[in-house]
């Protein structure tokens, strides 16, 4: 489950990742796939996708649209070795918290686990593929590029997607399987 990223904030993304070098350790985020992650289901069984979407209506219908800040860098993984490369998103209304609050409370009963990791809201940039790909994140964490590192942008969020992932040779694909607006 995410928030799609306007047009606007996957241009200036995906400028960013045009800025950064290429590695063959890296597997980059696609511009037209990158969303903000708010909670990861897992194997999903497709007899469960409508009670899915219902709960992700219900708590999309009880939050208006809100504004998020997209920029900084962190990783998932060990300092030394990250597996994953994000921008952050700042949520000074703590719109996406409050959203997975109602969420969890609908999906739990339906064999989806809360998440026990504190939530960050982020946005996949890139996963290495190899100890390559790690290093060369580690070094960006301990000195970013500044295109990274200066990169802000603003982004209303009015929607929660359901996306199927599929699974392939050239990593990850995503699919629009659900829509919920907020809407409160």
């Amino acid at each position: 489950m995410a928030i799609a990223l306007d047009d606007a904030s996957r241009e200036k993304l995906a400028g960013v990742l045009a800025d950064l070098p290429r590695s063959a350790g890296l597997r980059w985020a696609a511009a037209h796939q990158l969303h903000l992650t708010l909670k990861f289901l897992g194997e999903c069984p497709e007899t469960r996708v409508p009670d899915v979407c219902r709960v992700m209506s219900e708590a999309a219908s009880r939050l208006a649209p809100f504004e998020l800040e997209l920029g900084g860098v962190g990783a998932f993984g060990e300092r030394r070795a990250p597996r994953v490369l994000w921008c952050g998103a700042q949520d000074r209304s703590d719109g996406c918290r409050r959203w997975l609050a109602a969420a969890d409370a609908g999906l739990e009963p339906l064999g989806f686990p809360r998440e026990l990791r504190e939530f960050h809201a982020h946005v996949t940039l890139a996963r290495a593929k190899s100890p390559r790909g790690a290093a060369l994140l580690a070094h960006w964490l301990a000195d970013p590029p500044a295109s990274l590192r200066d990169f802000r942008h603003t982004l209303v969020a009015r929607e929660v997607l359901l996306y199927e992932s599929l699974l392939g040779s050239g990593g990850a694909q995503y699919a629009v399987v659900g829509r919920a607006s907020l809407t409160e």
